[in-house]
């Protein structure tokens, strides 16, 4: 079908970066992108856009709050390769310094540069129970 429709000239598949939406007035999807290698940004509209590019495992780049906050305040580093956030195998959250924190910590796919695959339920089982083993040791006051 993919090649059918590529074929007809329905399809296009292109390498870009998106930029941002963009007010279309005849109902179809607009958005603006940079292609590859190119400096400006070109409008694409169409009936239906498709994002394949997958989730930004570096947390460095997430345009959200609560990551861009835990980094700009040292709570929280990249992980291996840029790879979600850095821990202790027991799921305390390194800091900016490499000192592992006494009450931030995280399992599954924000660990993805320590353990690659953080997404099946055996993966994050294993990391639920070493970061409960972590909280139910007492630690000195």
């Amino acid at each position: 079908m993919v090649e059918r429709l590529h074929g007809e000239g329905r399809l296009r598949i292109q390498a870009a970066s998106f930029q941002g939406l963009e007010p279309s007035t005849n109902g179809e999807v607009s958005i603006r992108i940079r292609r590859r290698g190119e400096a400006h940004t070109t409008m694409v509209s169409g009936a239906a856009l498709i994002n394949s590019s997958g989730i930004e495992y570096d947390w460095r780049r997430v345009a959200r709050p609560l990551p861009q906050q835990l980094l700009a305040r040292g709570l929280i580093r990249p992980g291996p390769l840029a790879l979600g956030i850095a821990a202790e195998v027991d799921g305390a959250v390194l800091d900016a310094e490499g000192r592992p924190a006494e009450r931030l910590f995280a399992m599954g796919p924000p660990l993805r540069g320590m353990w690659w695959e953080s997404t099946a339920v055996t993966d994050v089982a294993s990391q639920a129970k070493a970061l409960a083993a972590r909280l139910a040791t007492p630690r000195p006051v």
